[in-house]
């Protein structure tokens, strides 16, 4: 059977077509592939000011990925900042410990530890912050890990933390003052 005129003129047109319906996801889904190598967390808690001294302040920080997030491999920094921007001149670098890995899916808890003159978070263990926070987190099997480079945080609020990966900014939460 024979094509009519307009038939074989319009079949190479619907290769054409086909071909470029058939590639467009591939060629979407190449900066898709590229994003997911940034590991996905996200700040979800800050806690500044706790019931007497300021031994257990802490920075809470899940895992929304699939992956584990080692810290040191992937440059994931961490620092306090004074301001709610993108103005990180005055950002105070924090260290977490080496080895630090946030499972996919996980929270784990940022201890912020220090000594001052009426803090030592240093004297206290890992069993002494969950005793602290025993009545409303009765749940005792998380991650605590510590961080340094800070001598507390304003309980007044002002101040917040700053994740970045490779001096990328992934996630920021900020305690407004009041």
């Amino acid at each position: 059977m024979s094509l009519s005129t307009p038939a074989r003129l319009f079949r190479p047109f619907s290769l054409l077509t086909a071909t470029a319906i058939l590639a467009t996801p591939l060629v979407v889904a190449a900066p898709a592939a590229a994003a997911s190598e940034t590991p996905h967390l996200l700040i979800t808690e800050i806690a500044p000011d706790n019931v007497g001294y300021d031994d257990f302040e802490f920075i809470e920080v899940h895992n929304l990925g699939t992956e584990a997030v080692d810290l040191d491999l992937d440059s994931v920094g961490l620092s306090y900042i004074y301001a709610d921007s993108d103005d990180r001149s005055s950002d105070v670098p924090l260290t977490v410990e080496p080895g630090t890995v946030i499972d996919a899916g996980e929270t784990l808890v940022l201890w912020l530890s220090y000594t001052t003159s009426t803090v030592d978070s240093f004297a206290k263990t890992v069993d002494d912050f969950r005793s602290h926070f025993a009545a409303t987190q009765p749940q005792t099997d998380y991650d605590v890990v510590r961080v340094t480079g800070q001598s507390g945080m304003a309980n007044g609020g002002g101040r917040g933390v700053r994740l970045s990966v490779a001096d990328a900014e992934v996630s920021r939460a900020f305690v407004p003052v009041g």
